[in-house]
């Protein structure tokens, strides 16, 4: 939930390998392959958040770069570390658009620093991931 927001893709594999299983795709062997391996992913995910001294929400913005985009780790780190204060200043974000668009701004330009060319699609992603972390 709240405080963990980057386990939400970990779980959508975990429910997308339930369903290929339960649909014939996958059989047992590869369903145990996949789900051992999303232990692991489950495993390196809480133990990186154990030793981050991120928020959560930055700490799911590097989790879900580095996971989802590829990014390399330190990239990833960099950039979460430049727009958690952006997180800190606009707490409302969900429920004031004036916020949403000002954390959007500084979101954009720390994508563009790191050479991100699709910023408005990258940054719809990252803040959907958060908003369904939200209670």
């Amino acid at each position: 939930g709240k405080e963990q927001p980057h386990l939400i893709p970990i779980g959508e594999r975990a429910e997308a390998i339930r369903r290929a299983f339960e649909e014939r795709q996958i059989n047992s062997q590869q369903a145990l392959q996949e789900l051992s391996a999303l232990v692991r992913d489950l495993q390196d995910a809480q133990e990186q958040r154990r030793e981050s001294k991120l928020s959560p929400e930055a700490f799911a913005v590097a989790w879900w770069l580095r996971v989802q985009k590829g990014l390399r780790s330190e990239a990833a780190q960099a950039i979460a570390t430049v727009v958690e204060p952006a997180f800190q200043q606009f707490p409302h974000w969900v429920v004031s658009s004036r916020q949403e668009g000002e954390l959007r701004k500084r979101l954009y330009r720390v994508l563009i620093d790191h050479g991100i060319h699709d910023v408005v699609a990258w940054t719809d992603e990252m803040l959907t991931l958060l908003r369904r972390a939200r209670p």
